[in-house]
């Protein structure tokens, strides 16, 4: 996606985090999808495959639901969480506090 494009849709929407729903699901199954979908070598995949049991790998919700669909179709069962701002509330204000959307398979 176009890196201008990302940064409005990161701004408008916040980050999307990607979870799996089993934190020890198989390695080799995750790393497989994340090298085939992301690039990069085995010690970068290891890192970001770190960063997802940790919480704390997030992108856009499209970038991040597709990497939870290709996931799930090599049987790992994964999901999106989006924290998000709702529109009516002011920042700062109680109402604002982050909430959390989660996207999962239909």
């Amino acid at each position: 996606m176009p890196d201008d494009l990302r940064r409005r849709l990161l701004a408008e929407h916040g980050e999307a985090r990607l979870m799996l729903s089993y934190p020890l699901a198989s390695s080799v199954a995750v790393m497989k999808v994340l090298r085939a979908e992301l690039g990069g070598d085995v010690a970068r995949t290891k890192r970001t495959l770190q960063q997802i049991r940790a919480g704390m790998f997030a992108g856009t919700m499209p970038e991040m639901t597709l990497l939870a669909h290709r996931l799930r179709a090599a049987g790992v069962e994964a999901e999106v969480e989006c924290p998000h701002q709702p529109d009516e509330a002011p920042a700062g204000h109680p109402a604002a506090e982050r909430e959390v959307r989660t996207a999962r398979r239909p």
